[in-house]
């Protein structure tokens, strides 16, 4: 099973402890101006394209909170507690923020009938929503040789 969240109607999230992997996700995509090229790289090549975190168009999309440690249950000074806390949790928001500067996002829906989607991502309409099996998509490993 591929690890992902899926958005029902209400707006909340259901995670892969409840929900079963589709068998297809749908990807939406312009056909006009420079997204012609990724739209061909999809269909003829077959080939997906992964965003950049830094270029999504949500503001909060990759954003995360990590809560500082605390270090006082473990019987420490509080002081040393809130400085050795607070310098643990510097590391992680940093590795994390250079995990997040190299990784990709590739965006899907489980619908290929969304007016949404079809508005915003495809053009009002005009683009095109391409199938995808995801266990082939699992199988995917860029840049293999």
């Amino acid at each position: 099973m591929i690890p992902f969240h899926v958005a029902n109607h209400s707006n909340t999230r259901a995670t892969t402890d409840s929900v079963q992997t589709p068998e297809y996700l749908y990807k939406y995509r312009s056909i006009s101006g420079q997204a012609q090229g990724y739209a061909k790289s999809l269909v003829v090549n077959r080939e997906v394209y992964f965003s950049p975190v830094s270029a999504l168009n949500d503001v909060a999309e990759g954003t995360f909170r990590i809560p500082r440690l605390d270090l006082s249950e473990l019987g420490v000074a509080s002081e040393v507690a809130n400085n050795v806390g607070a310098h643990i949790t510097d590391i992680w928001v940093n590795d994390a923020k250079d995990q997040l500067r190299n990784a990709g996002v590739l965006s899907l829906s489980s619908s290929a009938n969304c007016p949404l989607m079809w508005s915003y991502y495809a053009d009002s309409s005009r683009g095109i929503c391409v199938k995808i099996n995801t266990d082939a998509l699992a199988a995917y490993r860029p840049f293999s040789s």
